[in-house]
């Protein structure tokens, strides 16, 4: 399989903290192992899937879809922060 990311995505993941990129690469290697362990979008958004996991800054989203035997990585968004 292979695996592309967006320009966003790309530039998103520049801006983490390095113990965040390597729990990134981890979350990504598991979507790699199994694509649909993410919860589907609706209505337009079908075809995106979402993964949810938590980092030690706060819960983190990967948004990624799957096209042609190729994983797009989308977006990554924070969903909530730890104080």
């Amino acid at each position: 399989m292979k695996v592309r990311a967006t320009s966003l995505f790309q530039t998103q993941k520049k801006a983490l903290r390095r113990s965040q990129i390597r729990q990134l690469d981890g979350e990504i290697q598991k979507i790699i192992n199994d694509p649909e362990i993410g919860d589907t979008g609706e209505e337009e958004l079908e075809e995106i899937y979402y993964h949810r996991y938590e980092d030690r800054y706060g819960r983190m989203l990967i948004a990624y879809q799957m096209k042609d035997n190729e994983l797009w990585l989308l977006v990554i968004a924070k969903i909530s922060v730890q104080i």
